[in-house]
């Protein structure tokens, strides 16, 4: 995404849907605090209540169901059919949401992405003096590799290597 307000090599895409990953971009001391403490409140029962009134009251809708327990978030009643579905679940599995194989394992079985993902989570999670890497060691260079498997993901899906910049438009239709 690209905007005025955030920098350009920041990258960062909704996941298109309730997969429970939110994003921050980073602006630095007190005010990222601020908008992680924001995010933890809109994420909260009481948070998800406020919001899902203030839709009801615009006469608009959620793009899917809440990723808190709906038995703690107050629900509209115009919505009671839409909450109350066999059709539609979260089911809380976050491992066998297709975001986590796709985004975070690999980009989509990429060759460069697969290998770099285990070394990097190896580092992050278990490493120690030399070999360990903080948050933003572990961000970049995943980015990286991501980008470096960003060419073949989209040639054989026949999108525009450009797709992320302009998530509003045509996969196909922009240049770059």
């Amino acid at each position: 995404m690209e905007s005025e307000f955030i920098d350009s090599s920041t990258l960062l895409r909704d996941v298109g849907g309730n997969g429970g990953y939110l994003s921050i971009v980073r602006h630095g001391g007190a005010q990222d605090t601020l908008t992680l403490d924001f995010m933890k409140f809109f994420m909260s029962p009481y948070g998800q209540s406020i919001y899902y009134d203030g839709l009801s009251k615009a006469k608009a809708f959620p793009k899917g169901l809440t990723l808190v327990d709906e038995s703690l978030v107050i629900v509209p009643t115009a919505w009671d059919k839409y909450f109350k579905t066999d059709k539609i679940s979260f089911t809380g599995l976050s491992d066998s949401n297709p975001y986590i194989t796709f985004m975070v394992r690999s980009l989509d079985g990429g060759k460069i992405s697969t290998i770099k993902a285990e070394e990097l989570w190896k580092k992050y999670l278990t490493g120690s003096k030399t070999d360990a890497i903080n948050e933003d060691s572990f961000g970049g260079q995943w980015q990286d590799a991501i980008m470096a498997d960003w060419n073949d993901f989209c040639r054989n899906r026949g999108w525009n290597v450009n797709c992320y910049k302009y998530p509003q438009q045509d996969d196909t239709s922009f240049g770059g």
